[in-house]
């Protein structure tokens, strides 16, 4: 057990069919990932039976392929059957506390906040229980098919905490390999450069930095184990999600709760969530993170 706590033939040689958008393709050539614009087509003079496709990078750049007319219906069956993007909370197998109402509250509102920020394309069934427990909550691994998420009824926070961790989840099988080991997350691997890059570089982890170096300095065990805690690049990510999932869908209990977690710690020396101004930047990095995907709802600045 494992536990995180609190190809299409039409395309060019070495271009496979990635993911599917309502009105385009995604294609992966050998260098970077490229949109094919629908609409875009038309019949070559040279060679009647080559049809255009004109793609945009991601710097924007607008770049044509040629392929075979007769090999256009396959690429429009090939993205048929790829599985479709669905809301996050499809993949939950909730289980209520018979104890702790608030916190079963908690977790529906987490989930009905986190759909209306982004969908997801492959997560598999995950369980989300609501008991008792020592800490806030956990993600936890056991084997390579079950997996689950524990929320605690009497903790502070539920919908924050339900939040973080299923931005475990996410990390884990979405952007990560999704097997038995949560050390092969999609945060640790190098996955999300630029999320991970403005993350390291705000103003709240640099100060958790400080914070490490003093207590490495001064042999405070027990101050350098949390700072490694917190610094730790799932915990970044998970943290950064549910402090997103807040500020995107704006629930307020969400957000008070966000701003309470910042508080509490704050008035400790620990900057463990965010400051308005110092998250946005961060913010902007995750709308792309999953817009690239067309995993976003709506367009974000």
């Amino acid at each position: 057990m494992c536990r995180l706590s609190t190809t299409g033939p039409c395309l060019p040689p070495g271009a496979a069919v990635g993911g599917f958008l309502p009105g385009c393709w995604w294609m992966a050539s050998a260098s970077r990932w490229c949109r094919i614009v629908a609409g875009a087509g038309q019949l070559s003079v040279r060679n009647p039976r080559l049809i255009a496709r004109k793609i945009h990078d991601k710097a924007g750049r607008t770049i044509t392929h040629w392929v075979r007319a007769e090999q256009q219906r396959h690429v429009l069956r090939d993205a048929a059957l790829r599985p479709q993007a669905q809301p996050v909370s499809a993949a939950m197998e909730v289980h209520h506390s018979w104890v702790w109402h608030s916190a079963n509250l908690g977790v529906d509102r987490a989930l009905s906040a986190i759909d209306k920020v982004h969908r997801v394309e492959g997560l598999p069934r995950i369980q989300v229980r609501v008991e008792q427990l020592r800490g806030n909550g956990s993600y936890e691994s056991y084997g390579s098919r079950h997996f689950v998420v524990r929320v605690g009824g009497n903790g502070e926070h539920p919908s924050f905490t339900a939040a973080h961790e299923i931005g475990h989840a996410i990390d884990h099988h979405i952007f990560g390999d999704g097997d038995a080991n949560l050390e092969h997350c999609g945060s640790s691997s190098g996955h999300f450069r630029s999320l991970m890059r403005s993350i390291v570089h705000s103003d709240a982890v640099q100060g958790l930095i400080a914070n490490s170096h003093h207590a490495l300095r001064t042999n405070n065990h027990a101050n350098a184990s949390i700072a490694s805690y917190l610094l730790d690049r799932r915990e970044l990510f998970a943290r950064a999600y549910s402090q997103w999932i807040a500020v995107r869908s704006g629930d307020r209990d969400m957000l008070g709760q966000m701003r309470s977690t910042r508080s509490a710690w704050a008035s400790m020396g620990w900057h463990k969530q965010w400051e308005d101004h110092d998250f946005e930047p961060i913010a902007r990095e995750m709308d792309s993170l999953f817009a690239a995907r067309g995993w976003l709802h709506g367009r974000r600045a």
